[in-house]
């Protein structure tokens, strides 16, 4: 077993705390304490990691939103002889919740639990059947935002069939079962909802520096309670992952999802984006990572619904690591959002910059 502990510091600045419109938008400075650790264990065939962090976060002017926030995830990755694997898991995690999906400038945080298994059986050397299931519980501390608490139980079957050489082609169904447990019968949204998928996957290496994954299904979301409409479309992602050196890695994706949305008076959305990301290690002490992003997002109508909200959001991130020792790493970061609305209210602009110092006591756990 090999620990690795951790202590961080951090200050940031953040040019619109509350995701509001220029007229009203207010910045801050945002300072972080965090402790952490991470932990591998293995034997045999088995293997457990383990993380956990707490932080303090306080505000230079808005002192009322300061708290402490974690996260933790506990993985147990088992085997059976030759023919039977999976991993059992749990996280957790309690943080305060964003601003740009609410209409008041409140302290709420969200609370999550999410445990679950996959397990896969090998029938051939080139077929395997798997299956999972896992349990997301989602709790806000603020009561006019405890009717978006969710619950739900996502289930998933697969066949998979294993090729040449990284190639691996799989076809499965997945099906999620979600109630909002906070809503009343008059309530206008949903307060149930199941969801169908359908799917196939294909992850290819076909060549030593470059690999593509596929995924396309098709969501049926059928909603129950309120003045709710059911809804279903294509789903899919596409990614293109190429090493163009040993030191630089570039990947590509264009993805379409439907999930559930939060703090939004909406029973669903589709999320259409794209996204590029750069890794690039310098040197073996300093490592760069760059990202664009883009996503339109359309929100589900509910039947007294008038008009549907769309948002168009763009993204652009920088990170620099510096590491002068193993033990020592200084984080430099920077983010750009911007969201456009069919509906005004909802758009902003921000700019998220940080510095941070992180003190790893064993850089390399195994």
């Amino acid at each position: 077993m090999r620990l690795s502990p951790y202590v961080e510091t951090g200050v940031s600045r953040d040019t619109n705390l509350y995701a509001a419109r220029e007229a009203s938008r207010a910045a801050d400075t945002r300072r972080h304490a965090t402790i952490g650790v991470d932990a591998r264990w293995g034997m045999s065939r088995q293997s457990l990691s383990l993380h956990i962090d707490l932080s303090r976060i306080s505000y230079a002017t808005n002192t009322r939103l300061n708290h402490n926030a974690y996260h933790g995830n506990f993985v147990w990755n088992y085997a059976v002889g030759n023919a039977l694997r999976g991993q059992l898991y749990y996280n957790r995690s309690r943080e305060l919740t964003g601003f740009e999906n609410r209409s008041n400038r409140v302290e709420d945080f969200i609370q999550v639990r999410n445990p679950g298994f996959e397990t896969a059986l090998a029938m051939t050397p080139h077929w395997q059947v798997g299956a999972g299931v896992d349990y997301l519980e989602r709790r806000h501390t603020l009561d006019t935002e405890r009717r978006f608490n969710r619950n739900e139980v996502q289930s998933r079957l697969t066949l998979q069939y294993i090729g040449a050489p990284g190639a691996i082609l799989t076809a499965g169904v997945e099906r999620i079962d979600g109630e909002y447990p906070e809503r009343d019968v008059d309530d206008p949204l949903a307060r149930r909802f199941v969801q169908h998928e359908p799917f196939g996957r294909l992850d290819w290496r076909f060549s030593g520096l470059s690999r593509v994954q596929l995924r396309a299904g098709y969501a049926s979301r059928n909603n129950r309670g309120g003045q709710s409409e059911d809804y279903a479309s294509p789903t899919g992602r596409l990614a293109y992952i190429r090493d163009i050196s040993a030191k630089t890695q570039l990947s590509v994706a264009v993805s379409q999802d439907i999930y559930s949305a939060d703090n939004v008076d909406a029973n669903a959305l589709r999320n259409r984006g794209a996204r590029i990301e750069l890794n690039w290690e310098y040197s073996p002490a300093i490592n760069v990572t760059g990202h664009l992003a883009w996503d339109r997002r359309d929100y589900q109508r509910t039947s007294t619904a008038i008009d549907g909200r769309n948002d168009k959001v763009r993204d652009y991130g920088l990170d620099l690591t510096w590491r002068p020792r193993r033990q020592l790493s200084i984080i430099a970061s920077a983010q750009r959002v911007v969201r456009e609305s069919n509906q005004p209210e909802f758009g902003y602009r921000e700019w998220v910059g940080g510095l941070a110092v992180r003190i790893t006591l064993d850089p390399e756990p195994r």
